[in-house]
């Protein structure tokens, strides 16, 4: 349910406000086949039951605009959410818009967004597994040299984590547009964007392995040993559900240049160019470490190399129906 209008008049202009709310109910069914749900499929580490989860969000929002003099104007939006299974957030937002003639703008904003967990990323059933071979304790295989502690596998446990929280940011942008002939525009935005609580898959078992000190609590044990009194008992389990793990930090700058032909006996043709760069794109590693997005050197939360430069363009003909 929303609404929209003029509230008053400045000297400037109309002030207008948009209000609204939003109620909804999500759920996820999942209905395992007989033999699934029994375990007697191998490789899915035992038997998969059904899940049958939903929940309630809703949501209040408002919006104004103001006309501050005859070529500036300023927004001022906010946005609260309620979930019934991890709690509410308000995301507030403000932008400013300069006009000083028909052919200039500049435009700015500030705000904080948030990014809830899914269904499936909260309840999807979690199963055993194996690692893959040749893993090390690195707490015991230096003093037992047993088998099930060197070049070992080791049970892992995938799927939803009911725990996780949601994904947070801010981000801000200052810009502008400039159209130096009819039909044509020239446009430059530069945009930062923090993003914390980062939603993954979970660790590979060589890293927590291979950093216990940041990653210890992935890891479970069975009972200290009687022939090792002085060093922990053997892994029984390692995590890999769905985890809240990092923060990416990114920093760039959006640029159009478009053009339209006037209408003729040929038509009409659109030229336009979208590119975007990268000065900044920063992520967290799973080691704790800080990795940097420039030219082909980085591929960021296993979405492939993120290049420091690129851009799409296009060309358009329209003519009568075509």
């Amino acid at each position: 349910l929303k609404t929209s209008g003029t509230i008053f008049n400045l000297p400037a202009g109309a002030v207008a406000l948009a209000v609204g709310g939003e109620l909804r109910r999500e759920s996820l069914d999942q209905t395992p086949s007989a033999a699934l749900a029994s375990g007697d499929l191998t490789g899915y580490g035992g038997n998969i039951g059904a899940v049958s989860q939903s929940r309630n969000v809703y949501a209040m929002y408002a919006e104004m605009n103001v006309p501050i003099v005859k070529t500036l104007e300023g927004d001022i939006a906010v946005r609260y959410d309620h979930y019934s299974d991890f709690g509410s957030t308000t995301n507030p937002k403000v932008s400013l818009r300069w006009q000083p003639t028909s052919s200039f703008l500049m435009r700015s904003s500030y705000g904080t967004g948030f990014l809830a967990p899914s269904l499936y990323e909260l309840y999807t059933p979690q199963t055993t597994g194996v690692s893959a071979t040749g893993q090390f304790d690195p707490t015991r295989c230096p003093t037992t040299g047993d088998a099930t502690d060197c070049a070992a596998q080791f049970p892992v446990t995938l799927g939803g984590n009911p725990n996780l929280q949601p994904e947070k940011s801010y981000q801000v942008t200052i810009g502008g547009v400039w159209e130096p002939v009819t039909g044509g525009s020239i446009s430059l935005d530069y945009f930062k964007l923090n993003l914390s609580n980062a939603i993954s898959s979970g660790p590979s078992t060589q890293t927590i392995l291979g950093n216990l000190s940041n990653f210890g609590s992935y890891v479970t044990r069975g009972p200290v040993q009687p022939q090792f009194p002085n060093i922990p008992g053997p892994i029984t389990n390692i995590q890999q559900t769905f985890v809240n793990l990092g923060n990416v930090h990114m920093e760039g700058v959006d640029a159009t240049l478009a053009y339209r032909t006037p209408v003729s006996s040929w038509g009409r043709f659109a030229f336009n160019i979208n590119g975007t760069y990268f000065m900044k794109y920063n992520s967290q590693n799973t080691d704790g470490s800080d990795s940097v997005g420039v030219s082909n050197a980085y591929c960021a939360n296993g979405l492939g190399v993120i290049p420091r430069y690129k851009q799409y363009a296009s060309v358009t003909w329209d003519q009568g129906p075509w």
